[in-house]
């Protein structure tokens, strides 16, 4: 990048250059001196510069359009300047816009096989000092001979590190396939031999006399009975497991014992199999003596000390041995199977119904007395009063009986749902109120939450205008007034949009027309409009004024000051509706003063605070 001062003959010179790679660049401009009037060698004062921009690979542009400025101390601040030369100062280039001018030929090799190789050139150009020793065409591969003169030494493709495991010593380029030395087992028979994954940087590629063999036998489990710990020789240890381990098997080694080679932990005695890993090898002073008994826990004889059952058990007989008449009673034969062992209270007879399905079942009973009365399945809650059977049932604990209480029923089927008293008109206003706000109506729902009942609250359907913003809202007496009661036997409770009516103007407080609504429309008392209808009816901004003359901004544009007259007109005698009225204005409270100086009470001030607000006012 260079910038370029005309000389006197016109032409255009370098005056400074840089060749810009990334980041920041400086150039420098030189100053034509005085030591050489004749010749012009540098720029002139306030002279324009000129900016050139040339590619490597020869592309040349002109800059026609460069943003300059300069850095105030003062400021801390860029400021623009102008792109002409100025004598010790410093500019920092911001932008620039280029346009193509012309290409240049850019001489080397073009071959990126060959060390010399230029990735800018364009043309080819002889770098022998004799190229006829290659070829009688300089520079040129175009021709049938197809050498290229520019191009002299060949690239040699390689790893260049003399350390690392593939050096090649020919090589002149490094290719980045250097891998280094990797020492390890590289024997595959060995145990620690590394199996290649084809990453030439991990895989070990040169034996280091490390390599150790495979030794069977049982390692993983240290717990195991034939484990061999190891004595830190890998030439002697244990290395890899052949599935040989077997346990410590504890039991009874005992061959009179009633569990001798218990391996099967049922506790009964196993003849040894000869397998290491499945008979007893440990013996943990477990052994049992054989004792003969009944086995059976069921049984009444049963021996718990026993182990090995003589088959020789009786059950318990459970019954009664004291009162014949007893349903429980039996006799005794001396028969142990069949005597009792295991006596009993005496039952005797207890007349009832014994069928567990019937609506009387007594669980006391013992003799079936065909008393049993059927199951009803219905609403049994009658609130605090006795069913035909005597009985009381209150589900919902509100002492009423439910609305569907049946009293032919005697079984409860879940299907009760109470009295809910309520509006049952479905053209009244609060149909179905079953909700905490009796006055409104509720949607259907199920029959335990909707009114069942009529309670004579009934509201009648009152329609009307219920617009906040209309004139004639909640208008319950319909005299075409607001009204503000809430009773909901009487106000409006269903809106119908066309019964309102409302009193449009300009809503907005900072206009004149609101607040002087009612002189507009000839209204006698003071109103303001409630909605806004027409957004044109906002014209004049509000002007207001202190209207009390008790202070100093009391304003009178017809009248003198002592006049208590607040008619406004203006001088063609039109209402000015411009002007409202507004204690807001009133700031400071007037003070009289005698303002002739024929009159003992004579006192003269500048002074607002002190003296009439009328002096003051000028």
């Amino acid at each position: 990048m260079g910038v370029f001062y005309t000389d006197y003959t016109n032409s255009l010179v370098c005056g400074g250059s840089t060749e810009w790679v990334e980041g920041s660049n400086q150039i420098s401009a030189w100053m034509d001196d005085s030591f050489t009037p004749t010749v012009k060698d540098g720029f002139s004062e306030n002279e324009p510069l000129i900016w050139f921009l040339l590619t490597p690979d020869g592309i040349f542009y002109e800059i026609t359009s460069i943003q300059l400025s300069n850095f105030s101390s003062g400021t801390n601040n860029y400021t623009p300047v102008a792109n002409t030369f100025s004598p010790a100062s410093f500019y920092t280039v911001t932008e620039i816009e280029t346009q193509f001018v012309t290409q240049y030929e850019v001489y080397g090799c073009m071959d990126s096989l060959y060390e010399d190789y230029n990735p800018y050139a364009n043309v080819y150009s002889d770098n022998l000092t004799n190229s006829s020793l290659i070829d009688d065409i300089p520079g040129n591969i175009s021709f049938p001979d197809g050498i290229d003169d520019d191009c002299l030494i060949k690239k040699q493709i390689g790893c260049t590190d003399p350390t690392a495991k593939n050096y090649d010593s020919n090589a002149t380029e490094d290719n980045g396939t250097c891998y280094p030395v990797i020492y390890g087992c590289i024997d595959s028979t060995m145990l620690n031999y590394i199996s290649p994954i084809g990453n030439v940087y991990v895989d070990p590629n040169t034996d280091d006399g490390s390599c150790y063999p495979y030794i069977f036998g049982c390692k993983d489990d240290f717990t195991a009975f034939n484990y061999i710990p190891p004595v830190g020789d890998p030439q002697v240890d244990v290395n890899t497991d052949d599935g040989s381990c077997y346990p410590f098997i504890f039991g009874c080694n005992d061959p009179d014992a009633l569990n001798f080679n218990d391996y099967d932990g049922d506790g009964l005695f196993n003849i040894k199999t000869g397998l290491d890993s499945i008979d007893v090898n440990t013996d943990d002073g477990s052994c049992i003596p054989i004792v003969f008994g009944c086995t059976d826990s069921t049984m009444y004889n049963y021996n718990p000390l026993a182990n090995v059952n003589n088959n020789v058990c009786y059950p318990f007989i459970t019954g009664c041995v004291e009162n014949q008449l007893a349903l429980n009673y039996i006799p005794p034969t001396g028969n142990p199977y069949l005597d009792v062992n295991d006596t009993v209270d005496c039952i005797l007879p207890i007349l009832g119904c014994m069928d567990p399905l019937a609506y009387n079942y007594d669980d006391q009973a013992t003799v079936h007395d065909d008393s049993c009365i059927e199951k009803v399945y219905g609403c049994i809650d009658n609130g605090g009063s006795q069913n035909s059977f005597g009985d009381i049932y209150d589900s919902f604990g509100d002492g009423q009986p439910s609305f569907n209480y049946n009293p032919n029923a005697n079984t409860d089927d879940g299907s009760c749902y109470p009295i809910i008293e309520g509006c049952m008109d479905p053209s009244a206003f609060n149909f179905n109120n079953y909700g905490n706000d009796k006055y409104i109506s509720y949607e259907l729902t199920d029959i335990y939450t909707n009114v069942n009942t009529s309670d004579n609250s009934c509201i009648e359907v009152r329609l009307g205008c219920l617009d906040i913003n209309a004139y004639n809202y909640n208008d319950f007496d319909f005299d075409g007034e607001s009204n503000a009661s809430l009773d909901p036997l009487e106000k409006i409770n269903t809106h119908i949009q066309s019964e309102c009516f409302y009193r449009p103007g300009c809503t907005n407080q900072a206009y004149a027309q609101y607040w002087n609504y009612s002189l507009i429309n000839n209204i006698d008392n003071i109103v303001y409009p409630d909605s806004m209808l027409n957004f044109e009816s906002c014209v004049d901004l509000a002007n207001f004024y202190c209207n009390n003359n008790q202070y100093v901004e009391h304003f009178i544009i017809s009248g003198s000051f002592e006049e208590n007259n607040f008619s406004i007109n203006t001088p063609n005698n039109e209402v000015d509706f411009t002007l409202v009225p507004s204690f807001s204005e009133c700031i400071n409270i007037r003070i009289d003063y005698c303002s002739d100086s024929n009159y003992e009470g004579y006192y003269y001030t500048n002074n607002i605070i002190d003296g009439s607000d009328l002096e003051a006012r000028g």
